[in-house]
Parts: C-alpha cells; structure tokens; sequence
C-alpha cells in the first residue's frame, strides 16, 4: 500500500496505425484512404477531393503522401510535397495545407482513426456529401463512426527505390498476385509471406515492389 507521494517510471508502447514522425530525415509518408477506397491527395485545387485510384504512379506521388507527428491524443499531419514546412489546417469547414502548428484529435475508429476539431464533440473530417465528395467537417454523432470519417494508412513507396510489380514477372489473378514457390516475399515489418497477397507494398526477393 503506497501511504505517501510516490514516483513511478513506466514506459508506454504505442501501437497505432502510423509511425510518429520527428524530423525531415526520419520522416516515414504513408498513402491515406477515406471511405476505404478513395485516396487522399493534396490537389490543386481546394478543398482536396478524394479520388479511386489504383495507379503506382499515383501511389508514389508526393502529393498523395501524408506523415504524422504529435502524440496518441493530438496530431500533425503533413504532406510530403510541401515537408514538414505546413500542416493539414482547419480552414472554415476545409481541411488544407497551410503553415503553421494546427493539430487535430485523433480517435480510433475501425481499423481506422478520425482526425476531430479539438474542444468538438462531433466535428470530424468526412468525405463530405458522399464519394464524390470534398474532404470537409461535418458536425454530427455519426462523423464519429461512420467510414466517410475513417482514415486508414499503408506505407507509401520510396518515389525513388520502388519498383512496380506490373513490371515484373509475377502473377497476376483477381486482383491479386501469387507468389512463386521460389520466391522471397515479406511484408514491410518483416514477416515471410506465402500466399496471395492483396494490393500493398512487401519486400520481394530483396527488392521492395508496390502492387
């Protein structure tokens, strides 16, 4: 039984969806989806509208990369073609990229999360009006739960050390590829893989390659 002030170390593990980000050079740039499918870009135009592709190129794009720094509570999100330098900004019910320290909340959701406007309840970045939709807030319960609200993020390809599988000798079948018996494939954590794999970037044969 503690009886008085007691100081406690402890370490915490943080198992979430991306890895933090400190620093330009240790910066790691994931491809982030919305409504599972559609990927999210920073565009030319504003607010960004979330587009289905399925392109290696695309998926490559400094554009369509996102990093994160913060904390498991409160997040910085960037862009990889514009750095570290501006932060995806609440702009009236837009979310942009500008310079400065904005942070949004982030919720677990899924297998997901959800970026909320702090000091909200409700307020959540959502593929707006349905798929065709901006990426804009939307004030309601729902935008807590629901998959218009729900980010995901796998690794985004090296620009400059990938290679597309389409290029290669692999197999092709319903969308997905099969390895060859002789092949060496992991995925990006390091686990041997040896069965059809779905769309992803995984280590084959020593080479990292993007389907």
């Amino acid at each position: 039984m503690v009886t008085d002030d007691t100081s406690v170390d402890y370490e915490a593990v943080w198992i979430g969806p991306f890895d933090f980000t400190t620093s330009e050079n240790d910066a790691v740039w994931y491809n982030m989806t919305i409504r599972t499918e559609y990927m999210v870009g920073k565009t030319a135009t504003e607010p960004y509208y979330p587009v289905s592709v399925q392109s290696v190129d695309t998926l490559a794009l400094p554009t369509f990369q996102w990093a994160f720094s913060g904390n498991p509570y409160k997040v910085k999100v960037y862009n990889r073609s514009t750095g570290l330098n501006e932060v995806l900004t609440l702009v009236g019910s837009n979310a942009v990229m500008r310079q400065g320290s904005y942070e949004w909340e982030l919720i677990p959701n899924q297998d997901g999360f959800v970026l909320r406007v702090p000091g909200t309840s409700n307020v959540c970045l959502n593929q707006f009006g349905g798929r065709t939709g901006p990426i804009c807030c939307w004030d309601s319960p729902k935008s807590l739960t629901d998959d218009g609200s729900t980010f995901r993020v796998t690794e985004g390809p090296d620009p400059d050390g990938i290679e597309s599988i389409h290029n290669s000798q692999f197999i092709i079948h319903n969308s997905q590829f099969i390895i060859h018996n002789d092949d060496e494939v992991y995925d990006l954590a390091g686990r041997k893989l040896n069965s059809k794999l779905p769309r992803g970037v995984y280590i084959i044969n020593g080479k990292k390659v993007l389907y």
